[in-house]
């Protein structure tokens, strides 16, 4: 119990206040338990991200399966799994992957084989096969598109949000990933995307 509350008052506050202006003694103070407590969990700031991170990474693979296993075609597992990346990314602090790039190497480094490995397996495997049911353009490169949309809805958005200063990274994530999934379909997959749109917000303007 005293583990979830140290996790769940570390998460609140990178929410809140960034990454970077989250001290060991605030997420101390907020989880109201002793510094001896909390160093029997985690040995420094460093393995706590790094668990809070990996525990991130379990949820989006149990997510993005069951949306597989629901989704009768590639375009509604599409939109379901990018649904369920906006909801989190709606909830992050504008600095989280900056932050995170700059200063935490190790946990960067799970975030990118997360990436390369499971999170483009799984994109490209989506691709093809809406390649194949014919709602997205056979002109396509399934893997080239997978690793597009991953690098610029994650690593490449910390650098477009610091560039633009009048968007929150909600909305660069939003339209990001809309323009991709347009960008995809074929005449028959926009047909189908229309009928979906009302169901899903991250189609919404």
């Amino acid at each position: 119990m005293r583990k979830v509350n140290i996790i769940k008052s570390a998460v609140e506050l990178i929410r809140k206040n960034g990454l970077a202006k989250v001290s060991m003694n605030d997420i101390i103070i907020k989880s109201g338990i002793s510094s001896r407590t909390f160093y029997n969990y985690f040995e420094s700031k460093e393995a706590l991200l790094d668990y809070i991170i990996l525990s991130n990474i379990e949820d989006d693979r149990k997510a993005f399966q069951k949306a597989k296993k629901e989704s009768p075609n590639a375009l509604e597992n599409l939109l379901k799994a990018v649904s369920h990346s906006y909801a989190k990314n709606s909830v992050m602090h504008v600095d989280l992957m900056r932050d995170i790039h700059h200063y935490y190497p190790s946990a960067y480094k799970i975030i990118e084989d997360f990436i390369r490995g499971f999170a483009f397996k799984y994109y490209r495997n989506i691709i093809s096969r809406g390649i194949k049911e014919g709602y997205f353009r056979n002109d396509l490169n399934p893997g080239i598109q997978a690793l597009f949309n991953l690098y610029t809805s994650t690593c490449s958005l910390k650098r477009i949000s610091e560039i633009d200063k009048i968007h929150s990274p909600e909305v660069l994530f939003r339209d990001i990933q809309r323009n991709f999934i347009y960008g995809l379909c074929s005449d028959k997959g926009l047909k189908l995307l229309r009928s979906y749109s009302d169901q899903y917000p991250i189609m919404h303007k």
